[in-house]
């Protein structure tokens, strides 16, 4: 997704999260993913890999997304879409739109 192929294409609602520490209302913190901000993008799935992780198979599926940036964003963040989880593995800038990321990511598990 480059230029004029993501205009338009934004229709999709998303999370992005962060792991912060986070108050438990007893004076400590407990380290958890926290809601960062909101927003619209263009999804596509780029990947499915078969591997075996611990004589598991699992899929391995790759994504990418064309989304407004929010402030801080970085790649230790995920990004919450339907019933999936996204880790973030890349960032670059959309060429001619400062507004805008492409990010690279991996569905995870739900935690």
């Amino acid at each position: 997704m480059t230029g004029a192929e993501f205009l338009g294409r934004m229709r999709e609602r998303v999370t992005f999260e962060a792991f912060t520490g986070l108050d438990d209302g007893l004076g400590g913190v407990t380290r958890g993913w926290r809601r960062v901000a909101n927003g619209w993008a263009a999804i596509e799935m780029v990947a499915v890999k078969e591997e075996t992780v611990a004589q598991q198979h699992a899929r391995a599926i790759r994504y990418r997304l064309v989304a407004r940036k929010p402030p801080g964003l970085n790649p230790g963040w995920r990004v919450r879409w339907r019933n999936r989880l996204l880790g973030i593995t890349a960032l670059a800038d959309v060429d001619g739109r400062p507004e805008l990321v492409l990010l690279q990511a991996r569905e995870e598990t739900v935690s």
